[in-house]
């Protein structure tokens, strides 16, 4: 935008002369123009042409926003001098950026996200965190990218600080892949499993499944210690009833065992040491005791087998 546009832009915001809507913040009136409103926002453009009230009043109440952040997005959509946006602290940048997503303004967006990634290149990690949620909320693929590269690369040390446990269920899931590579085995189990446990996942509903499982063992083993006394349509007829219990549970239950079922999966316990194992997983309630049988076995399993190519190797010598 030209320099003398921008300056008539600037005198058309302060003069009310022929301004046809008000915007209420709190306590705080802006009078605006529908038609720049309109122009800069889809949101804007629906609510005064739909057959909303407003449209009607040309009055319009907003909540979750301070006056101070929605006169520098007022002053914004009729300049559009991002100039103005570089001298606001990040959480101002934050705000904005959340204002252009929800009420779809692309040009601040996109202003809003090219200053967020220069800055993140300077923030302490606990900030990069609440970038990344940020992310995550408005499925910013770039800011998601950009932040994880700073984080990975810069604050590896850091990366399980306690801001992490405060992440939501899908940021989290993501966050702990994009640090696989930098973490042990054993860190992720830890800090999967603290964030299950502060946030709910592990009351009764989120176990059931396990429940579920030496339910259907147990009975497998009374049914075949006991097969001259039940007949097989007795048998199959309570492995039914387990069945329906499971497909009765409520969606958020299922969805939560989904969840936690994924975060678990994608561990490999079999790079942990036997005394990790049985330190972390091994006293939980994560896995069946059949599981964990077999984890244990195929850690053993690997540990002789490095002992005997050691050996070998020795041998050879």
């Amino acid at each position: 935008m030209s320099k003398w546009l921008v300056d008539t832009s600037k005198n058309l915001s302060n003069d009310s002369s022929f301004t046809d809507c008000v915007i209420i913040v709190g306590a705080t009136t802006f009078k605006c123009h529908k038609l720049i409103l309109s122009y800069a926002s889809e949101f804007f453009k629906r609510m005064f042409l739909g057959d909303f009230k407003e449209a009607l009043s040309g009055r319009i109440y907003l909540e979750d926003i301070s006056p101070t952040t929605f006169k520098i997005f007022r002053d914004y959509i009729y300049t559009y001098d991002k100039n103005n946006l570089n001298e606001c602290t990040t959480q101002t940048i934050t705000d904005l950026f959340v204002c252009g997503n929800r009420w779809l303004v692309p040009s601040i967006i996109e202003d809003c996200l090219n200053i967020l990634i220069e800055r993140a290149k300077s923030m302490k990690v606990e900030d990069l965190i609440d970038l990344f949620e940020l992310g995550h909320s408005f499925d910013s693929k770039s800011l998601i990218k950009e932040v994880s590269a700073v984080l990975t690369s810069k604050h590896y040390k850091y990366l399980f600080c306690d801001k992490v446990l405060q992440l939501s269920y899908h940021a989290f899931s993501e966050y702990i892949s994009v640090t696989a590579k930098l973490k042990t085995e054993i860190e992720r189990y830890k800090m999967i499993a603290k964030y299950l446990e502060l946030n709910g996942f592990l009351d009764e509903s989120t176990m059931g499944k396990e429940t579920v499982d030496c339910s259907i063992k147990q009975k497998s083993g009374d049914f075949e210690n006991n097969n001259t006394n039940l007949k097989k349509d007795e048998t199959n007829e309570e492995q039914m009833e387990i069945i329906d219990a499971e497909s009765e549970k409520p969606d958020c239950q299922r969805h939560n065992e989904t969840y936690v079922q994924g975060l678990l999966g994608s561990i490999n316990y079999t790079k942990m040491s036997g005394d990790e194992f049985y330190e972390g997983p091994g006293k939980s309630k994560f896995l069946t005791q059949e599981a964990k049988y077999e984890i244990l076995y195929k850690i053993q399993s690997r540990r002789i087998s490095r002992l005997n190519v050691l050996l070998n190797q020795y041998r050879a010598m």
